[in-house]
């Protein structure tokens, strides 16, 4: 509810009161959206032929403007991760750049993030089409 917190929102709810805010599991939704977005931005550079080496060596600025690559910087300025210019490309959830023999299983982790949220978006989708026919 406008960022309320989750205790003032269900405060005198139906349901009970909430006895402590959801900051970790919200951190961690967006950690892993920042990791689903990480695959979108980086997923068409290395179909493009980049290689690891390449990207473990790119910035933020490497990467071509798009719509992707602006929301991957709100997740990472969300995250308190830095999202200049300067700022390594692929980062773990800490903000720590991803080195050679990491990339791999971070980029399969991301990419499975953003298999997630495809999925999840497509139930919702039929869901709201299913009850609202919208």
């Amino acid at each position: 509810a406008a960022r309320a917190g989750f205790v003032s929102s269900m405060a005198g709810s139906e349901v009970g009161e909430a006895v402590s805010e959801l900051h970790d599991l919200r951190r961690t939704f967006t950690e892993r959206a920042m990791l689903a977005g990480t695959d979108l931005v980086v997923r068409p550079l290395v179909r493009a032929g980049t290689t690891p080496e390449q990207l473990v060596g790119m910035t933020l600025a490497d990467a071509p403007a798009s719509e992707d690559l602006t929301r991957l910087r709100a997740r990472r300025r969300e995250l308190g991760i830095p999202a200049d210019d300067d700022a390594p490309l692929v980062v773990d959830a800490a903000g720590r750049a991803v080195g050679i023999d990491a990339l791999p299983l971070h980029l399969r982790k991301a990419r499975s993030y953003q298999v997630g949220v495809d999925a999840n978006t497509s139930i919702c989708r039929g869901q709201l089409a299913a009850r609202y026919g919208l």
